[in-house]
Protein backbone atom coordinates (compact mmCIF):
# COMPACT_ATOMS: atom_id res chain seq x y z
CA UNK A 1 0.00 0.00 0.00
CA UNK A 2 1.18 3.15 -1.06
CA UNK A 3 0.29 6.11 1.94
CA UNK A 4 0.02 9.79 1.17
CA UNK A 5 2.47 11.64 4.12
CA UNK A 6 0.56 14.89 4.44
CA UNK A 7 -3.18 12.87 4.70
CA UNK A 8 -2.34 9.75 6.10
CA UNK A 9 -4.42 7.47 3.20
CA UNK A 10 -3.50 4.77 0.49
CA UNK A 11 -3.34 5.57 -3.08
CA UNK A 12 -6.56 3.40 -4.29
CA UNK A 13 -7.99 2.76 -7.98
CA UNK A 14 -11.71 4.15 -8.24
CA UNK A 15 -14.18 1.95 -10.13
CA UNK A 16 -15.67 4.90 -12.33
CA UNK A 17 -14.33 5.19 -15.72
CA UNK A 18 -13.44 8.06 -18.15
CA UNK A 19 -14.28 7.82 -21.99
CA UNK A 20 -11.20 6.51 -22.82
CA UNK A 21 -11.58 3.51 -19.92
CA UNK A 22 -9.53 4.97 -17.40
CA UNK A 23 -9.56 4.72 -14.21
CA UNK A 24 -9.03 7.63 -11.38
CA UNK A 25 -6.96 7.60 -8.61
CA UNK A 26 -7.27 8.93 -5.38
CA UNK A 27 -6.03 9.80 -1.73
CA UNK A 28 -8.64 7.84 0.70
CA UNK A 29 -8.93 8.88 4.36
CA UNK A 30 -7.46 6.27 6.76
CA UNK A 31 -10.97 5.12 7.08
CA UNK A 32 -11.29 3.64 3.93
CA UNK A 33 -9.55 0.09 3.20
CA UNK A 34 -10.08 -1.79 0.09
CA UNK A 35 -6.99 -3.97 -0.14
CA UNK A 36 -8.01 -4.59 -3.84
CA UNK A 37 -7.92 -0.91 -4.73
CA UNK A 38 -5.18 0.01 -2.54
CA UNK A 39 -2.86 -2.69 -4.45
CA UNK A 40 0.25 -1.44 -6.19
CA UNK A 41 2.78 -3.78 -7.98
CA UNK A 42 6.31 -1.69 -8.93
CA UNK A 43 7.67 -2.70 -12.01
CA UNK A 44 11.44 -2.14 -12.93
CA UNK A 45 11.29 -0.53 -16.66
CA UNK A 46 15.28 -0.44 -16.61
CA UNK A 47 17.72 2.65 -16.34
CA UNK A 48 16.30 3.68 -13.04
CA UNK A 49 12.83 3.88 -14.19
CA UNK A 50 9.70 2.23 -12.32
CA UNK A 51 5.99 1.90 -13.06
CA UNK A 52 2.99 1.83 -10.63
CA UNK A 53 0.20 -0.80 -11.37
CA UNK A 54 -2.49 -1.28 -9.85
CA UNK A 55 -3.52 -4.93 -9.09
CA UNK A 56 -7.25 -5.21 -9.42
CA UNK A 57 -7.59 -3.52 -12.64
CA UNK A 58 -4.13 -4.29 -14.06
CA UNK A 59 -3.25 -0.67 -15.90
CA UNK A 60 -0.46 1.83 -15.15
CA UNK A 61 -0.71 5.27 -12.81
CA UNK A 62 -0.30 7.53 -14.96
CA UNK A 63 -0.71 11.49 -15.44
CA UNK A 64 -3.55 12.36 -17.80
CA UNK A 65 -4.06 15.26 -19.63
CA UNK A 66 -7.91 15.14 -20.66
CA UNK A 67 -10.55 17.00 -18.62
CA UNK A 68 -13.43 15.20 -18.44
Amino acid sequence: MLKNGKYGGPLFCGDAVDRDGDHRAYIANDKCKNPDKESWEIKHEGNGVYKLFNVLWGGPLFCGDGTD
